[in-house]
């Protein structure tokens, strides 16, 4: 287990030393270490950093996604290979925007194959029907994601700690401002878990979401000292760091292994997003605390 000073806090001169550190363990093994930190917690009085939390939070999730298969071939790439081996049913003169319309039965041929070639590529990526519409119009065939529906974000029954989502979570975090909850996400999520766990220097509501071996992690942490909360802007590198302005407040964008996540804060909260989305899903989930 990576080791701390006497306080428990993180030093300026380890913090590369625990990310070096983290980054020879497997998932499985930084679970376990931040399981026996949260224990010394308890049982020492030792006060876990949450600086040191958090990036255990972060490489944690970075190596899951790292181990899952990488998904096959896009459906842009289906697509353009499509078009590429049957020509006849896009004649050039024909393909031309707004010149001439395709005859019915061309439109309806490639409507069937086009079906068929998004089965298989949007099985083989783990993504869900529901997430796309196919709209047919008088000249084009267009498939794009649905933008309307939002995945599940509550549980059937409540579980154990009375909870069913992250909005009724946030009311144990103890605080009396106004917290903004992310009401949005991609349809192929749906919630698994929620729960509220209190730390020494911040409280955490959290959700957990899922899409086949697919995982989107929703936090929001409430600090009684705003000195207490991580400086966003040393996380990563700034090559890898993205900044996305919206309702006057900035939100940290970066990516590892294929994983988003997103971080900013609003007075004393501290909100966090990562999972297997695009920048334009995380884009959308951010908007949504703003009822955009």
């Amino acid at each position: 287990m990576f080791q701390q000073d006497g306080s428990g806090k993180l030093g300026a001169d380890t913090h590369a030393n625990l990310k070096e550190h983290l980054h020879t363990k497997t998932a499985e093994e930084l679970e376990e270490e931040l399981d026996a930190i949260f224990e010394r917690e308890e049982c020492e009085g030792v006060e876990a950093d949450p600086k040191v939390v958090f990036e255990y939070y972060k490489a944690i999730e970075a190596l899951k996604q790292n181990e899952e298969t990488q998904t096959p071939g896009s459906f842009q790439e289906s697509w353009a290979t499509f078009t590429k081996n049957h020509p006849d049913l896009f004649p050039k003169e024909e393909r031309k925007p707004r010149t001439r319309r395709l005859p019915l039965r061309h439109v309806v041929e490639a409507a069937v194959l086009l079906a068929i070639l998004l089965a298989l590529a949007v099985s083989a990526s783990g993504v869900d029907w529901p997430d796309y519409i196919i709209m047919l119009g008088k000249e084009i065939l267009q498939i794009a994601p649905s933008e309307l529906e939002s995945g599940v974000m509550e549980l059937a029954e409540p579980n154990e700690n009375g909870y069913t989502s992250l909005e009724n979570a946030v009311a144990d975090l103890g605080t009396t401002q106004n917290v903004r909850i992310i009401d949005w996400v991609p349809a192929r999520f749906s919630i698994q878990s929620v729960a509220v766990r209190e730390y020494s220097i911040y409280t955490m509501a959290s959700a957990r979401l899922t899409s086949g071996e697919s995982e989107l992690i929703l936090r929001i942490s409430y600090y009684s000292d705003q000195e207490e909360m991580p400086d966003l802007a040393c996380e990563d590198d700034d090559e890898k760091r993205k900044i996305y302005p919206f309702n006057g407040v900035e939100h940290v964008f970066t990516e590892n292994f294929d994983r988003f996540q997103a971080a900013w804060k609003d007075g004393n909260l501290l909100y966090s997003i990562s999972g297997a989305v695009t920048q334009e899903e995380m884009e959308r989930m951010v908007n949504s605390t703003y009822g955009g």
